[in-house]
């Protein structure tokens, strides 16, 4: 009866140090991926000016149905919707460099914050379509 409850211990610590790693694991996979893509949005947007294309092209299939189906109304709010959600992005990725202990040195953040928030102030002055092409 005792070994029987030793066991029953001892296996429930060890699947909660196996469930502990894997969500460790899981956490630094995603907390990665999301890091390379808030990188790879300041790059495009500091090389371009304009919506990284992976954050258009979901919206952009969207726009396409709404077009085919001739809802320009619908359209219309559609890409005003877009744009704020462009727009907040974008500041959300300011607000991660401007924080992050990811950048090189201060001189390099200076430069990238100067380069997205130029960008920002850009986009605050364009539609959708301007953002984007």
């Amino acid at each position: 009866m005792v070994g029987q409850l030793i066991l029953i211990v001892v296996i429930m610590i060890v699947a909660s140090v196996l469930l502990t790693k894997g969500t460790v694991r899981l956490m630094g996979r995603f907390g990665g991926e999301t890091i390379h893509r808030l990188h790879k949005s300041a790059e495009l947007i500091v090389d371009t000016h304009k919506v990284p294309p992976f954050w258009s092209e979901p919206l952009e299939k969207r726009f396409s149905r709404l077009r085919e189906r001739g809802a320009e109304t619908a359209l219309r709010n559609a890409k005003a919707a877009a744009r704020i959600r462009c727009l907040k992005r974008l500041q959300k990725v300011i607000t991660f460099f401007s924080r992050s202990s990811t950048v090189v040195d201060e001189e390099a953040r200076e430069i990238i914050l100067s380069e997205l928030g130029a960008a920002y102030e850009e986009w605050l002055g364009m539609d959708w379509d301007r953002m984007t092409s």
